[in-house]
């Protein structure tokens, strides 16, 4: 079991506060969602009646339709206000402009079907207590009503007897308490789902990142064996990684783009395992027997990572196969030119090299910065990719700090330096 795993409420709120409560996003979506409908209804209806009553004199009956037209349009697009506000308002205005249709036109009206709707859009709006309340509240309205027209206090074009109101009354409450109660189970029932997948989410989540970081420690410990003998070699991949990734950055590449580049690039010389130590060490120059025997390391290495199923990996391998490709056509092993090569092969070709002059390799010491930047600069357009000349000399100062982070006791200003044999033209 992970130490991480989410097991309750509380830790999965802590593990990510940032996130948007689940069940206030749909509440809120339910909320928008009544409203547009309310408003689109009021305009196909409630304006037109409120022509109809104007013309037959019903003033107080129009003012009351503008209103809560007015009303419900401002709640639906001033979605700045709180959510806890906006819902109040529309159950709210829900309830009064029912109790007023009712009052006026009596249950063969619009008024009590809004009265009906006001606790089963209460429940999701603002949780089983609040439909509750608008359950007794619609209960002890309906009551107001039977007492009223049994006692002529309120009279209406269709009378109503006591034994009439009871089962209206009873139907009424019964249909409204299962509908208010079943809709609102259902919005609990989504909300505890949507936290289960949350958290289920989140252990993957967990896991996932742990079996990365797994294996991404398991492939640098490899390219560290492959060149064991190199005492550099740690920092040099190190290195590798983090100036490819630097340049692909500034490329514009994606995120995903950028981070199989960084952690493919260490694996470019994985191929080295299979050159024999006397001519990987050797201080000399290689004779051409030897050279062709170094150069077979592209392929060594691309059959190492070949067949792959993960991505990382496959992205290893263009780049440990095509890194000695040179812009002009004239590298190994395919002989490939300009955008042939694929673009993480020519930043890790760059970076390559930039890194090997600048570092100490088994037959030389370091070359200066300016020395190396000055070669680098000749083969733009032959070796290199211009592109990515380009990147490297205007942000030469971020590379050389990327180089004092990863090695900072290889500090010292080098002022004379000396071409190695293999180096040599």
């Amino acid at each position: 079991m992970l130490d991480e795993k989410i097991t309750d409420q509380e830790s999965l709120g802590e593990t990510s506060s940032l996130d948007f409560e689940p069940m206030q996003a749909w509440r809120n979506k339910i909320l928008n969602a009544i409203l547009l409908t309310l408003v689109a209804a009021d305009i196909i209806a409630f304006m037109p009646g409120v022509l109809v009553s104007l013309k037959a004199d019903l003033i107080t009956t129009a003012i009351i339709n503008i209103a809560a037209f007015l009303w419900i349009t401002c709640i639906y697009f001033l979605k700045k206000i709180p959510y806890k506000i906006r819902a109040v308002n529309l159950i709210l205005l829900l309830y009064l402009l029912g109790m007023w249709m009712t009052f006026h036109f009596g249950p063969h009206g619009a008024g009590f079907f809004i009265l009906f709707s006001f606790p089963i859009i209460t429940g999701p709006l603002l949780g089983l207590r609040a439909g509750s309340i608008a359950l007794i509240l619609n209960s002890l309205s309906l009551v107001f009503f039977m007492i009223a027209t049994t006692n002529g206090i309120i009279t209406w074009k269709w009378s109503y007897q006591t034994e009439n109101w009871l089962v209206i009354l009873t139907s009424f409450v019964l249909l409204n308490v299962l509908s208010t109660i079943a809709i609102t189970v259902l919005m609990k029932g989504l909300e505890k789902t949507i936290f289960n997948l949350k958290a289920v989410n989140l252990n993957l989540k967990i896991v996932n990142d742990k079996l990365k970081d797994a294996y991404i420690d398991t492939i640098h410990r490899l390219v560290i064996a492959a060149e064991y003998k190199d005492t550099d070699t740690g920092d040099h991949v190190v290195r590798i990684s983090k100036y490819s990734a630097f340049i692909a950055e500034k490329l514009g590449l994606s995120q995903e783009e950028i981070e199989k580049i960084l952690y493919s690039s260490p694996m470019h010389d994985i191929g080295k395992i299979g050159i024999p130590d006397r001519i990987l060490m050797k201080n000399g120059k290689l004779t051409e027997s030897e050279y062709d025997f170094m150069k077979s390391h592209t392929q060594i290495g691309s059959k190492i990572l070949s067949q792959s199923n993960s991505g990382i990996l496959r992205y290893a391998q263009q780049i440990a196969l095509y890194h000695h490709e040179k812009w002009n056509g004239k590298g190994y092993p395919d002989g490939l030119s300009k955008h042939e090569i694929p673009l993480a092969a020519r930043i890790v070709g760059l970076v390559d090299v930039f890194d090997t002059l600048t570092s100490k390799r088994p037959y030389k010491d370091p070359y200066p910065i300016e020395i190396a930047v000055d070669f680098i600069t000749k083969e733009k357009g032959e070796h290199f990719d211009p592109e990515l000349v380009d990147i490297l000399v205007k942000y030469l100062d971020d590379f050389i700090k990327i180089k004092e982070e990863i090695n900072p006791s290889d500090d010292k200003i080098i002022k004379s330096y000396e071409w190695s044999e293999r180096d040599r033209n």
